[in-house]
């Protein structure tokens, strides 16, 4: 969906499920799910890219922004990429959290999708750990953990954009006989037992990925999933955010 001609009220319907998390199984399709986006929805989307490891299309020129870590210090003199939005790299969480803030209130964007919210909490882990210890070190990356959903919440409700996050379930560890557990509790993964079921309850909607198709139930006890009671359950015709985007609009803006 495109929000350009869109007035703030009515940007917040559209976006009403955002921010949303899409949490399913490493290689399941979620990255790919950027994919089904129009190119006039494409060149108003940024993706943001923690895990290094390329999204589809090999960061094809149609979207309007790839956001890739920086393998130096930005200087201050620099700091007009985060308003230019062209080839954005940044170095430290905090300049990803400033860049977001600003391409969320930007005109001209109307989503954003961070790969992945995963590799995003092991650079958490990475710098806490580096500069602290024992309890200092969880006691800040909690507080860190909380400024993101903050981040998330916020930006998206006040200025009604897209925002998504991708994240990734715990493989399942075979028995001693060999066997998975297929229906093992799904749920994102975060460091820490404190922070066991957490995240899930910090989007507006959680929907997963199975056999390349967005799912979404409600009373499904195994994994995460919740979405708009009027949609639960969900599954799409494809692992697609513009058939999800639609569907919103579809279900709730035009009831």
């Amino acid at each position: 969906m495109t929000l350009k001609d869109l007035d703030l009220s009515t940007r917040r319907k559209y976006t009403r499920m955002s921010p949303t998390l899409i949490s399913a199984f490493p290689n399941s399709g979620k990255s790919a799910a950027v994919e089904f986006l129009s190119d006039d929805d494409k060149a108003r989307t940024i993706l943001v890219d923690t895990e290094a490891k390329g999204l589809p299309n090999d960061f094809g020129d149609e979207y309007r922004t790839i956001v890739r870590l920086k393998p130096t210090m930005i200087s201050p003199e620099k700091k007009h990429l985060y308003i230019d939005y062209d080839n954005v790299k940044y170095k430290t969480l905090t300049e990803l959290q400033i860049y977001l803030r600003a391409a969320l209130a930007h005109e001209e964007v109307d989503r954003v999708v961070l790969d992945s919210f995963t590799a995003l909490v092991d650079q958490l882990e990475l710098h806490f750990v580096t500069v602290n210890s024992g309890f200092t070190t969880w006691a800040n990356y909690s507080k860190e953990l909380t400024e993101w959903f903050s981040l998330f919440k916020e930006e998206a409700r006040f200025h009604g954009k897209y925002l998504y996050v991708l994240g990734h379930y715990r493989p399942s560890k075979p028995d001693k006989d060999g066997k998975v557990d297929t229906e093992a509790e799904k749920f994102t993964v975060v460091k820490g037992t404190m922070h066991y079921r957490l995240v899930e309850s910090n989007f507006n909607c959680v929907i997963t990925v199975e056999d390349h198709k967005f799912k979404a139930d409600n009373d499904n006890p195994f994994d995460s999933s919740r979405i708009h009671k009027k949609m639960s359950p969900y599954e799409s015709e494809e692992n697609s955010i513009a058939e999800f985007e639609q569907a919103i609009v579809d279900t709730l803006v035009s009831a």
